[in-house]
């Protein structure tokens, strides 16, 4: 799940950018990411506010790791990979929303994508939405 920064002071409508590392699940270093975070909404007399986040993994980091981690698992040739990195596509992202209740000190609701497309070798999206019944 998202945690939202402390301490950190945002703008309405403004995109605030950072660049954290991201976990990488074929293994080594973690990756290089930019998130970018935007306060959307900000109801002063509900205390309410909206949060937007999204993180990127870096693309040309992304597919360097990817095909090592193919030659290295599959002992596929340098021409194979660069078939594979071609023919398919590659991402690794992040988006998140959250509203918050200030007043409550609450999580109203918090929407969650995550989506990992690996070429032909690992696909996967992940969906929630949670609402907060009070």
């Amino acid at each position: 799940m998202y945690f939202l920064y402390s301490g950190k002071r945002f703008e309405l409508d403004k995109e605030n950018i950072f660049h954290p590392k991201h976990p990488n699940f074929l293994g080594g270093e973690p990756f290089t990411a930019t998130e970018t975070i935007k306060l959307s909404e900000l109801n002063n007399e509900d205390s309410v506010y909206i949060i937007n986040a999204k993180v990127i993994v870096d693309d040309k980091e992304l597919k360097e790791k990817v095909a090592a981690y193919t030659k290295k698992i599959y002992n596929y040739s340098d021409k194979d990979v660069a078939l594979i990195l071609e023919k398919y596509p590659l991402e690794m992202s992040n988006k998140t929303i959250q509203q918050v209740d200030l007043k409550k000190s609450i999580l109203k609701k918090t929407e969650f994508k995550r989506v990992i497309k690996i070429g032909n070798l690992y696909n996967s999206v992940i969906t929630y939405v949670i609402d907060v019944v009070e």
